[in-house]
């Protein structure tokens, strides 16, 4: 009974720290990135279909623009990872932060990026679209 009792208590806090991840994907909302989407976390993806959730900061001035910050998650993750671990407003408040799935998927509903080429295309390809909306 003992033994039950202490590994149910060492599994429950992995359980609590992947609920706010399962979670999160219910209530983020798919908008186009744009200079007047600001204060929340929305998703959207890219031309190729490389899905990412972004933030960006209530007081972004499209005159003065922004950093853009890329928060790349862990081995077999997704894009929820990355607000999930860094408050959106808190984390980097004065930048457009942008987390998207790895570019490569595992097979398994995760993701990977695998630092090969295509991988990397895939991320200056975010980045370029990116530029094309926000001033950073």
């Amino acid at each position: 009974m003992i033994r039950k009792r202490a590994a149910w208590l060492l599994f429950l806090p992995v359980l609590l720290l992947a609920l706010p991840v399962a979670g999160s994907a219910d209530t983020v909302r798919e908008k186009e990135p744009g200079p007047k989407a600001k204060g929340q976390i929305l998703e959207w993806k890219t031309k190729d279909g490389l899905v990412y959730q972004y933030f960006v900061p209530k007081d972004y001035d499209e005159e003065k623009g922004a950093n853009l910050t890329l928060i790349l998650h862990g081995s077999n993750l997704d894009r929820r990872w990355g607000f999930a671990n860094h408050r959106a407003g808190d984390f980097r408040p004065d930048d457009v932060v942008v987390c998207p799935d790895g570019t490569t998927p595992n097979g398994q509903g995760g993701f990977n990026f695998l630092g090969k080429r295509p991988d990397a295309e895939r991320v200056h390809d975010l980045i370029e679209e990116l530029k094309k909306v926000f001033q950073v």
